[in-house]
């Protein structure tokens, strides 16, 4: 079963792609996991596409879903 996290209006799964609303200009993600941060909030943990081969961490109200429905 795939993990579901619920933030207010919006609904991630790991296999999404986002974008950090932080960044300029936009880099791409797939959610590959979910964690706890130390101050209990919850967090993204995501794998960079298109050449920038990195692993971050991200709040989840700092998320967009560059997929508008969620599906391929």
């Amino acid at each position: 079963m795939t993990k579901v996290r619920v933030f207010p209006n919006k609904i991630f799964r790991v296999g999404d792609l986002v974008s950090r609303d932080s960044e300029s200009p936009l880099q791409a993600y797939c959610i590959i996991g979910f964690k706890e941060g130390e101050g209990g909030d919850h967090l993204a943990v995501l794998k960079g596409l298109f050449g920038h081969s990195r692993i971050a961490e991200a709040p989840l109200n700092e998320l967009t879903n560059l997929i508008v429905k969620g599906r391929l």
